[in-house]
């Protein structure tokens, strides 16, 4: 599988605050989940470790 080319550049960029998760979902299932179903969601999709390691750099531009 070809790696992401956002995923690398967000990954380069120093990260400035923790991932903040939303905890009032219409899925009940997700809205606070323990360590292994957090994983279990998240890592399953490219785009949803984008999203975390987005969060946790801001803007790619910022630099």
């Amino acid at each position: 599988m070809k790696p992401s080319t956002l995923l690398n550049k967000l990954c380069k960029i120093k990260p400035n605050r923790e991932p903040v998760l939303q905890t009032s979902s219409k899925n009940r299932k997700r809205s606070m989940p323990d360590e292994r179903k957090f994983t279990e969601q998240c890592s399953n999709r490219k785009e949803n470790l984008e999203a975390l390691v987005g969060q946790v750099v801001g803007s790619i531009h910022q630099q």
